[in-house]
């Protein structure tokens, strides 16, 4: 089973992934701040799946199984700056975005100063 029919199998029943009557990518700005409560509505539905059954944490592999024994592992290396994929080079949006990296660097310590709090909580949670 691929990482997408398990997550459809894991939220079946459950959660329909799109707000009925709704294409997010064809409401104007005002149509999604007059609706924009249904879509979080969704993702607390997603959060509240159980994952007791899964180990790990960060994306599902094609394997269907997460890349990151603990959840300190997951925070450090996502940012890691050799990532590939999606994460790849991302550090050059200092230069070429408004991401500022004091921001982010100031952030990231408390992120890392938090960890201990995080471990072991554990949520199903899609984008």
């Amino acid at each position: 089973m691929g990482k997408d029919q398990m997550m459809k199998s894991m939220l079946q029943g459950k959660v329909n992934m799109t707000p009925r009557g709704f294409v997010a990518d064809l409401l104007t700005p005002q149509q999604f701040a007059d609706c924009y409560e249904l879509f979080f509505d969704k993702i607390f539905e997603i959060s509240s799946t159980d994952i007791s059954g899964i180990e790990g944490y960060g994306e599902f592999r094609d394997d269907c199984q997460t890349e990151y024994k603990t959840c300190e592992e997951f925070l450090i290396h996502t940012f890691d700056d050799d990532r590939e994929g999606y994460w790849y080079h991302w550090r050059e949006m200092f230069d070429t975005t408004v991401l500022e990296r004091e921001f982010f660097e100031k952030y990231f310590g408390e992120m890392k100063a938090r960890i201990d709090y995080c471990e072991g909580h554990r949520y199903l949670v899609n984008n």
